[in-house]
């Protein structure tokens, strides 16, 4: 894993516990927190890179999870990719069946 990746994952980690309010250091990759994903904290700490990535796995893993659909959406649209953006919120409606 490279310095970069685990200081991203630190400092999302931190901002997950911070959050959560509950103190653990590792709770993103423990999965204790479940209402905040990795992708959105990556995104609070403005790791777009970060948060782009974790996005398209988990539409690769769930291609219509609603969530995360949405979530991909607006990193796309914060990377001034709004057509892109358009499709994945346009994707997230249908899934949700509206």
């Amino acid at each position: 894993m490279s310095t970069r990746f685990t200081a991203r994952r630190s400092r999302a980690s931190a901002y997950c516990s911070r959050a959560a309010g509950c103190g653990a250091t590792q709770c993103l990759t423990c999965g204790a927190h479940r209402s905040l994903t990795p992708a959105e904290a990556l995104n609070h700490v403005d790791e777009l890179d970060g948060a782009l990535a974790a996005y398209e796995r988990a539409v690769e893993l769930e291609p219509r999870n609603t969530r995360a659909l949405y979530g991909l959406g607006i990193v796309l649209d914060r990377l001034n990719r709004p057509d892109d953006a358009t499709q994945m919120y346009r994707r997230s409606r249908e899934a949700a069946g509206r």
